[in-house]
């Protein structure tokens, strides 16, 4: 059956190719190669983390004849999946929070709101293959695809049946052929499956009780949903779904505290709580560090562990918990077993926390921290450059946004006929550059060395910071900033920005008024100018709160072309002032 399989898979891309219907690189890329195709094997993994621990069967497919269409189509169809679902499919832990937490500021988590979770059971290998691929052409065609990458969905449903309905492997000493489902292994069947839950997903929006209002989200074959109906209602969806379908079944879990993916969601009467889940059969042991690995291996395992504690985390004590759980999966590693080790203490998670906050209030030197806190040098510099990329990806996001509602015109000051931000460019002071060229274009007459970085600031009359602009040199000019900054894209006549002189002529933007050449203005332009001002000293009084950080207002000792990185210092320094500023708000 072998030989049989892959002459049919040769035969049908020479047709397609003699036809047109491919074009001659995608030919070549499916085209499998007879020197080197053998039939799959099938092998089984154990779910160790399930009851009784049962088996997963995976495809050893690698020389497959269908390999090579499999990945092609997959390489095709999945981007495209991954656009139009993006609202319903969840990437990981913290995408999950994000949406959970949304959900939360519109008032739909209430005290009695219920989480529910489930699987299809076997999903991979129950797949119904006629079905999938009817599913698979209405998907691309009820998004107003004919062809992807130029191949018709005609040809794309001739590939991918061929590989569903040819797929045999060998187990024991027979030769099996797959009736039913696809290949757990074949990087085509990851994207059908996806493909068919997304059809079943709708199906099953379809079907809730009229008048319900819940968030729904699926990894896979795994789907998270709250529920603010009775219990009893919401078994009763789930049992009647069993019954929709002869191949899918599922089984479900209804709390109000459940785990899903790597995160533990709790609905504490009201409020979301989070944190770090590790499953019950887990055992704190990752990549030993005495192996043999790139050591960026083992800096990239500290790394991720330490940035889903602090995404996950929404309470302190449930981050102690996790470093402290970091630290023992450390020490069983071998990565703090000798004590003496000056890199030793680098590698805790709250001392880089601590570490890094305490260089981003004074900055000191890595040299001078290096040898306050007995580490290398070296060790320095990396490790505060790696923990500022976590915190300013988990941080800045959450605590840096423009206002959910631009449209509501109620401000601190009372009811405003314009929703109105506060705009202001900073600059952090850098050494005087040794090329010429350099120095005319980061020249910045305010700066006490005479040379500078900009950046812009945003707040709103709540007097928080909601827009931190990109980086720039000295000498662009405040209103270009503005313009390359994505602000105005905002900006409408019920959205205005107040802002000084250097960003007069732009629209939409609220500017003091000038005095015409030889006369004075009068009393209504003044007090116009006067109530500008007045509004305008909140978004001063942040840049000078922001430089209480000595690393925005001292002189910048880094590398001043590298404009990323000074950006995300200064979005996390202006995300740790929003903090600042819940505790001691500027007097309104």
């Amino acid at each position: 059956p072998f030989n049989e399989i892959l002459d049919k898979v040769i035969q049908l891309l020479n047709t397609l190719r003699g036809k047109d219907l491919i074009r001659k690189w995608q030919y070549e890329q499916m085209m499998p190669d007879r020197t080197t195709c053998e039939v799959a094997h099938l092998y089984f993994n154990p779910k160790t983390h399930k009851d009784r621990i049962p088996v997963r069967p995976i495809e050893s497919t690698i020389h497959a004849a269908a390999t090579k269409i499999s990945k092609f189509l997959d390489k095709i169809l999945r981007p495209v999946f991954d656009v139009k679902c993006k609202d319903t499919t969840i990437i990981d832990g913290a995408s999950l929070i994000t949406e959970l937490s949304k959900y939360n500021k519109r008032g739909l988590l209430k005290s009695t709101t219920l989480f529910c979770t489930f699987d299809i059971r076997n999903l991979y290998t129950m797949l119904p293959q006629e079905e999938t691929l009817d599913i698979l052409m209405t998907f691309f065609h009820a998004h107003g695809y004919r062809k992807v990458k130029g191949i018709s969905m005609d040809t794309i449903k001739k590939l991918a049946s061929i590989i569903l309905k040819n797929n045999v492997f060998v187990y024991g000493k027979k030769i099996y052929k797959q009736t039913t489902g696809g290949a757990m292994g074949s990087s085509l069947t990851l994207t059908l499956t996806n493909i068919f839950m997304a059809k079943w997903q709708k199906i099953l929006s379809k079907n809730k009780p009229r008048q319900v209002t819940f968030m729904d989200g699926k990894y896979i074959d795994d789907i998270f949903m709250t529920w603010n109906r009775s219990e009893e209602e919401l078994r009763k969806l789930l049992d009647d779904v069993n019954t929709w379908h002869p191949n899918i079944k599922l089984d479900y879990k209804i709390s109000n505290s459940l785990p899903f993916l790597d995160v533990q969601l709790t609905n504490n009467n009201g409020i979301l709580s989070t944190c770090v889940y590790h499953k019950p059969s887990a055992e704190p042991y990752v990549t030993p560090f005495t192996s043999d690995h790139p050591r960026h291996v083992f800096s990239n395992i500290i790394k991720t562990s330490i940035e889903r504690a602090i995404r996950y985390s929404s309470t302190f004590e449930a981050f102690n918990y996790e470093r402290r759980y970091i630290k023992l999966m450390l020490l069983y590693n071998g990565n703090e077993q000798q004590t003496n080790d000056v890199n030793t203490s680098s590698l805790s998670p709250i001392n880089l926390l601590v570490v890094t906050l305490w260089y981003l209030k004074h900055y000191h030197t890595e040299r001078y921290i290096a040898t306050e806190f007995n580490l290398a040098q070296r060790t320095v510099g990396y490790s505060l450059s790696s923990v500022l990329d976590i915190l300013h990806s988990c941080v800045y996001p959450e605590f840096i946004s423009l206002p959910a509602d631009l449209s509501n015109r109620t401000t601190p000051h009372g009811p405003e006929e314009y929703h109105k931000l506060i705009v202001d460019s900073t600059f952090i002071a850098i050494p005087q550059p040794e090329d010429s060229t350099k120095r005319k274009t980061y020249y910045h007459a305010k700066s006490p060395t005479n040379y500078a970085l900009k950046v812009q600031m945003t707040c709103d009359f709540s007097h928080r910071i909601v827009h931190v602009s990109e980086f720039y040199r000295g000498s662009v000019h405040d209103i270009t900033i503005l313009r390359e900054s994505g602000l105005l894209e905002h900006l409408n006549d019920s959205v205005q920005v107040i802002a000084d002189k250097g960003y007069i002529g732009e629209e939409y933007v609220v500017t003091p008024r000038k005095k015409h050449h030889g006369r004075e203005l009068d009393e209504e332009d003044k007090d116009f100018n006067r109530t500008i001002n007045s509004a305008r000293a909140a978004i001063e009084n942040i840049n000078q709160r922001l430089k209480t950080y000595a690393i925005l207002g001292d002189v910048y000792r880094g590398d001043i072309d590298d404009h990323q990185k000074v950006t995300k210092i200064a979005q996390f320094v202006s995300a740790l002032c929003n903090i600042n500023l819940n505790k001691h708000p500027i007097r309104k």
